[in-house]
């Protein structure tokens, strides 16, 4: 006598198919338990595409033939999505869940002090390079700005601020974020900037130049850092014509290429902790025309005796020549009959009675 046993049982899910949550990283594991062994075959599938096994995907049954187990090694954001499990007639899906492991700073930014003109340097280190990053000075977005140089190379980021303003100074923070994680992880630091100041190594000298010549004016300070500006008679020297305002590491010239009258005057130049002076003037010297000199000697000057005789020499020079007359070689005194008249351009030798 021979028993035969027969299960007209349905097959079916007996898991619970709840949605997986996993941190990233880490090993994700879905679990299916069958109602009874079958030789149908299960299929997994992510994104309608079948799982195989692989360095990524382990795929395995029970002793028992009954438990169906998909490993997902080392998950990803990206391996978010439904799975779907399929065998025979039956089908389910079980979406995963991938949690970020949240951002640590491995070095914060830290506090800079700097003197104006000076290079800021704001840097920090996080523990992922897949990060969206904004910058904040104060509370305001600066992120872009083109008066900062931004960084972000693996998981360090950093800005930079050449020439530092003073209004440069205050709070700086990065905000980091990542994709499928509503936090924000910041860090701060305050960058302080000293105001510059420098002093003079070498001022400028009054100076005295011939019409039409070139002439600079130079000044030398003790830091390269530092502008400065140029002043003439109080007034900013801007657009004047033939003049050129050059920089030089900590030198710093007002050029002339021609001197004319317009150019004469004070000059001043300023910088914070510094200033310079200096004069300049026209120093023509003195020119007596030839043709008068020649036509004096061709046309000796005649008077009848008792007439007063004058004569008279018109010249050029600045500042005004002192003018001396000779006569047989021996400077002529002035006395009653000897006058010597003078004016800016000219000269009178007046002889009377």
């Amino acid at each position: 006598m021979h028993l035969s046993v027969h299960s007209d049982e349905p097959l079916k899910f007996l898991s619970d198919f709840t949605p997986l949550r996993v941190t990233e990283r880490q090993t994700a594991a879905f679990e299916v338990r069958l109602s009874k062994k079958t030789d149908a075959l299960l299929i997994w599938k992510v994104k309608d595409k079948e799982v195989k096994r692989d360095e990524k995907f382990d795929v395995s049954v029970s002793e028992d033939g009954l438990t169906y187990t998909l490993k997902i090694k080392d998950v990803k954001v990206s391996d978010t999505g439904d799975y779907t499990i399929s065998i025979g007639d039956l089908t389910a899906t079980v979406p995963l869940f991938i949690e970020r492991i949240p951002i640590n700073f491995t070095s914060h930014l830290k506090n800079v002090h700097i003197k104006e003109k000076g290079k800021a340097h704001l840097e920090c280190e996080m523990s992922s390079k897949d990060v969206h990053i904004r910058w904040l000075k104060d509370g305001r977005d600066i992120t872009g700005k083109p008066h900062y140089i931004f960084m972000h190379e693996g998981k360090r980021a950093e800005v930079i601020i050449e020439d530092c303003e003073l209004a440069d100074e205050g709070k700086y923070t990065i905000v980091c974020t990542q994709d499928n994680d509503k936090h924000e992880y910041v860090s701060s630091a305050n960058l302080t900037v000293e105001e510059r100041f420098a002093t003079v190594k070498h001022g400028m000298s009054d100076a005295q130049c011939p019409t039409g010549s070139a002439t600079e004016l130079c000044v030398v300070l003790d830091d390269e850092k530092v502008d400065g500006v140029w002043l003439k008679d109080g007034e900013e020297v801007s657009n004047m014509s033939g003049v050129q305002v050059v920089k030089q590491g900590t030198t710093h010239k007002l050029i002339i290429s021609a001197v004319t009258d317009a150019h004469q005057g004070k000059y001043t130049f300023r910088a914070k902790g510094a200033e310079s002076e200096a004069v300049l003037t026209i120093a023509d010297p003195p020119e007596i025309d030839s043709s008068v000199l020649d036509m004096l000697g061709a046309q000796p000057v005649t008077v009848k005796a008792g007439q007063t005789a004058t004569i008279k020499i018109p010249f050029k020079g600045r500042p005004p020549p002192k003018v001396t007359w000779y006569k047989d070689g021996l400077e002529v005194m002035e006395d009653d009959r000897t006058k010597v008249e003078r004016s800016a351009d000219c000269t009178s030798l007046v002889l009377s009675r």
